[in-house]
């Protein structure tokens, strides 16, 4: 019982929580998220020099999300600078066009 107590009144003593609101969520999902847009030379020079491309690699290269990662190589690839050579479930494999 002296424990419960104890473990009340630790809790009283904090701050209390923010309350998750659209906005903070928002700002929390782009918060970095931030990559050089599709027309910056150095980053598809950089992406040229790669032999594969996958959004693993673009992801850590970055130190972005994974997500941000696809959403870029997507928009990529619509553009006629990769090429999509194979994909799975898990798996998208791109190769550079120019």
């Amino acid at each position: 019982m002296e424990r419960q107590q104890t473990l009340r009144t630790k809790k009283q003593k904090q701050e209390p929580r923010k309350k998750r609101t659209s906005a903070n969520i928002l700002n929390h999902r782009t918060e970095g998220a931030s990559l050089p847009g599709v027309e910056d030379k150095e980053l598809i020079g950089e992406i040229s020099k790669m032999k594969a491309i996958t959004p693993y690699m673009v992801a850590s290269r970055y130190d972005v999300r994974l997500s941000v990662a696809k959403n870029l190589l997507d928009s990529l690839q619509q553009r006629g600078l990769i090429q999509l050579m194979a994909r799975n479930s898990n798996l998208k494999l791109y190769r550079f066009t120019g």
